[in-house]
C-alpha cells in the first residue's frame, strides 16, 4: 500500500496533510463506505470510519520515506475506544484503550485470527501531549475553544461598545459562520453571501462574559472545522488568531464625534472572520478548551451613555478590520461620482424651471411689475424642484407655477375696474423752469396784464 507524493519532509503540519492525502488516495481501493483521517503521530494515524453518528476508530501505522507513504496491513490495524481526559486533570499520560479486532469489525478484505492487545499505556511519547495532538478532534467531540467576539468600551477604529450592544449580540452572533479574511471590496458588491471556499468553521451559542482582562465581553464557543488543519496550526502556535466583527449595527454619535453601538441588527450576512489584527478586541482564546464555558450573566439594565448625545439616531456598517487601499479608493471614486451627479442634477433641473416660468410669464400679458414679482415667488418653487433626490415631476412644477400667475391675475382683477390693467407706471414730470414756479406763484396775487412783469421785470417787458 504505497503511496507516492512529491516530498516527505516538511513541518508536521506538511506530515499530516500528506498522510491525508495518501490515504484518500488509498480509500478508492478499499471497501469502507466513509473514512476520515482524524489525526496524525509520526507512526501512526487514528482513521474514522462508518457511520457518522456512530463511528469506529483505528489505529494504522504507517511509514514514510523520500519514496512516499506506506500504510501497514490491514491485519496490523487496531479498533481504539479514544477516552481523553484534560491533561491539568490527570498526572500520567493517558491510556489507549484496545479492544478485540473482530470479522465484524474489520474492514473486508482477509480473515485473521482476531487480536487482542492487553489495556496497557501506549509507550508511544506522543500520548503524554494529547491534548494538544488531538486539539481538533477534541473541538469535534465538544471540547471548544472559545472566540471573543466583542469587548466592551472603545475598539481601535474608535468606535464605543456599550453593554447593551454585547448583549443584543446574543441571538445575532449565535451558529454564525466564521470566514477566513473579511471579504474584498469587490466581493462586498457582488457577492455578499461569501463563498463556501471560505468558510473555516462556525460559532456556538453566544454570551455575555469576561476577556482574559476581565472585561465584559461578548463570547462564544468557537467549532473550527477537520479540514482546516494548517490553521488550526497556526492558531496553537500563536501566528494567528484576532478575531474581527462582519455586521450591522445602530447607535449614535456623542459630542465627541466617537459612534456608540447600542445594538447589533439582524443581517443575512453577519459573521465572524479571522483577520490579521481585530479592531474590536476580538481573539480565539486556547486557553477556554480545559474548562467549561462561563454561564452567560444574568441581563442587567442596560447602561447607555447619554451625556453629549445627539438626540438624531444614526445605523452604520460596523465592520472592525481596517479598510483596504481598495476600498478607500472606491469610496473616494463613489463620493466624487455623487457629488457631480448631484450638480449635475441641480443644473438641469433648475434650468428645465427657468424655462417653464418664461413661458408662462410670456403667453400671461401681465405688466413687468407683476413679472418682477412673479420671478421672486416661483425661486423657492424651483429650487425644491432642483433638489438632488426631488420626486416631483415636470408636470407637478408646470402646475405650480400656472397656479402662481393665475392667483396674480386674480389679485389684479380685484383692484382695478373691469379687470383691465391701466396706470401701472408713474407720468413723467414736466420739466418746471424758474419761470414756470414764478407763474404760478404769482396767479391770483395780481392782475393777469401785470403777470409777466412781477415774473420777467420791467425791463424783460
Amino acid at each position: 500500500m504505497l503511496v507516492h507524493f512529491q516530498e516527505s519532509g516538511g513541518s508536521l503540519d506538511d506530515v499530516i496533510e500528506r498522510v491525508r492525502t495518501a490515504w484518500q488516495t488509498l480509500r478508492g481501493e478499499s471497501p469502507e463506505v466513509w473514512s476520515y483521517v482524524c489525526d496524525v503521530f509520526p507512526d501512526h494515524a487514528y482513521v474514522k470510519y462508518g457511520d457518522y453518528a456512530n463511528p469506529k476508530y483505528w489505529r494504522v501505522p504507517y511509514t514514510r520515506d523520500e519514496s512516499g507513504v506506506t500504510f501497514a496491513p490491514r491485519e496490523q490495524w487496531a479498533s481504539y475506544t479514544l477516552d481523553y481526559v484534560p491533561v491539568t486533570a490527570v498526572e500520567t499520560p493517558p491510556v489507549e484503550t484496545t479492544q478485540a479486532v473482530g470479522e465484524a469489525d474489520r474492514p473486508t478484505e482477509a480473515t485473521p485470527t482476531p487480536v487482542t492487545a492487553p489495556v496497557t499505556p501506549d509507550p508511544t511519547p506522543e500520548t503524554v501531549t494529547v491534548e494538544e495532538s488531538f486539539t481538533g478532534f477534541l473541538e469535534a467531540v465538544g471540547k471548544k475553544t472559545e472566540a471573543v467576539i466583542i469587548v466592551q468600551g472603545e475598539s481601535a477604529n474608535g468606535r464605543h461598545y456599550t453593554e447593551a450592544a454585547l448583549h443584543s449580540g446574543i441571538p445575532i452572533f449565535t451558529g454564525r459562520p466564521v470566514f477566513a479574511d473579511h471579504p474584498t471590496a469587490v466581493e462586498e458588491t457582488q457577492r455578499p453571501e461569501r463563498s463556501v471556499r471560505d468558510v473555516v468553521g462556525r460559532l456556538g451559542q453566544a454570551y455575555v462574559g469576561q476577556d482574559k482582562h476581565h472585561q465584559p465581553a461578548l463570547r462564544a464557543p468557537l467549532i473550527i472545522s477537520e479540514s482546516e488543519t494548517g490553521l488550526r496550526t497556526k492558531i496553537k502556535e500563536g501566528i494567528l488568531g484576532d478575531l474581527s466583527i462582519h455586521a450591522q449595527g445602530s447607535g449614535r454619535r456623542n459630542g465627541e464625534g466617537v459612534f456608540v453601538v447600542e445594538t447589533f441588527l439582524n443581517h443575512p450576512h453577519t459573521s465572524v472572520d479571522l483577520v490579521t489584527v481585530g479592531a474590536a478586541g476580538g481573539y480565539v482564546d486556547l486557553a477556554e478548551s480545559l474548562r467549561e464555558a462561563e454561564p452567560e450573566l444574568t441581563p442587567a439594565t442596560p447602561s447607555v451613555p447619554t451625556d453629549t448625545v445627539e438626540t438624531t439616531s444614526a445605523a452604520e456598517t460596523v465592520q472592525e478590520a481596517e479598510p483596504s487601499a481598495e476600498i478607500l479608493l472606491l469610496r473616494e471614486s463613489q463620493r466624487q461620482l455623487l457629488e457631480e451627479n448631484t450638480h449635475l442634477f441641480r443644473q438641469a433641473r433648475s434650468l428645465e424651471g427657468g424655462l417653464h416660468l418664461q413661458r408662462l410669464l410670456r403667453d400671461s400679458t401681465l405688466p413687468n411689475p407683476s413679472r418682477q414679482r412673479l420671478l421672486e415667488q416661483a425661486k423657492s418653487l424651483i429650487e425644491a424642484y432642483s433638489t438632488h433626490g426631488s420626486p416631483q415631476t415636470p408636470e407637478q412644477l408646470q402646475t405650480a407655477l400656472a397656479k402662481l400667475v393665475e392667483a396674480e391675475k386674480a389679485y389684479l382683477a380685484q383692484v382695478l375696474p373691469h379687470g383691465v390693467v391701466t396706470g401701472l407706471h408713474a407720468p413723467v414730470a414736466e420739466e418746471k423752469t424758474v419761470e414756470n414756479l414764478l407763474t404760478e406763484a404769482f396767479q391770483g396775487l395780481v392782475p393777469d396784464a401785470l403777470l409777466s412783469v412781477a415774473v420777467r421785470g420791467r425791463h424783460a417787458v
